[in-house]
């Protein structure tokens, strides 16, 4: 509660933030803009995500966000090239990292 307080006793044009694996694009109850912005390395998919993101699309990539000087902003979320091979390379790295530790079959894998 005392971050809203604060969001609105300081006039915040809108919040960023990030790691929840997917975009997510929302507003609070008094209209304030609310950007999640999904990792660099891998989205989780969703169900709803499509809803959650407000139509735009989800997948490996950066958000740009440029903020004109009386706080007004224009944002985009930019896909990489390559999106498929980032992500299976993603997925190659984390089950290496999980077989190194233990905690997965090499069967599993395969």
């Amino acid at each position: 509660r005392k971050g809203r307080a604060m969001f609105k006793k300081y006039d915040v044009t809108a919040c960023f933030s990030g790691h929840f694996h997917q975009n997510v694009n929302a507003q609070s109850s008094w209209g304030m803009p609310m950007i999640v912005t999904g990792p660099l390395s891998m989205n989780l998919h969703s169900s709803i995500a499509h809803e959650l993101s407000n139509g735009e699309v989800n997948g490996i990539g950066m958000r740009i966000v440029d903020v004109g000087e009386k706080g007004e902003f224009e944002h985009k979320w930019t896909l990489l090239d390559n999106e498929e091979e980032i992500f299976e390379m993603a997925i190659q790295r984390c089950e290496r990292q999980l077989m190194s530790e233990g905690k997965i079959a090499e069967a599993l894998i395969e």
